[in-house]
């Protein structure tokens, strides 16, 4: 029976549902509270396999990217079920995948925004108030469903030392 429900828009309280679920599904998974948003939103990682080699996948960095985190919970789900019957994946045994590599996911790391985006966070809440606000700066980007950033406005995805000053020049000069 699967456990991940790729049939309808994901919040942050369902992500963590589904994380706990597979971990009790699957005894070798294991998941960490990695931290509390601002709003107190979970960030959880799922972590699958015993290998040396560290590989890490992070999905919902953006809010209107929502789709990213079912569908992270769907590959772990697939992987956890191969490894399970000792089945494969993707031609690959899921064995050697377990024990070659272990696999951190962290399936939201925007909680706050994938649920202004998603509709858990209602019209007239502080919250939903707050980034309102913050969005008549941005009148082209639609609201909320165009939304990309936390709750407080950070676009979670231009704070990382990769040449997002020059992204975010870009993004300026077109208005956004």
């Amino acid at each position: 029976m699967a456990i991940v429900n790729t049939s309808q828009p994901i919040t942050a309280a369902s992500c963590e549902e589904t994380i706990l679920a597979l971990v009790r599904a699957y005894p070798f998974m294991r998941s960490e509270l990695l931290t509390r948003t601002a709003f107190q939103r979970p960030v959880r990682t799922l972590v699958i396999g015993n290998g040396p080699n560290k590989v890490l996948y992070t999905a919902a960095h953006h809010a209107n990217e929502w789709i990213t985190a079912p569908l992270l919970l769907k590959f772990a789900e697939e992987l956890a079920q191969a490894i399970q019957t000792g089945g494969e994946i993707w031609g690959v045994p899921a064995k050697n995948i377990n024990d070659l590599v272990t696999v951190h996911l962290v399936p939201m790391v925007n909680p706050d925004g994938v649920d202004l985006v998603t509709g858990a966070i209602r019209p007239g809440s502080e919250a939903y108030d707050r980034a309102l606000a913050l969005s008549q700066n941005y009148p082209a980007i639609p609201f909320p469903e165009g939304w990309k950033a936390n709750l407080n406005g950070v676009d979670l995805n231009l704070q990382y030392p990769a040449g997002w000053l020059q992204a975010r020049e870009i993004k300026f000069s077109q208005g956004f």
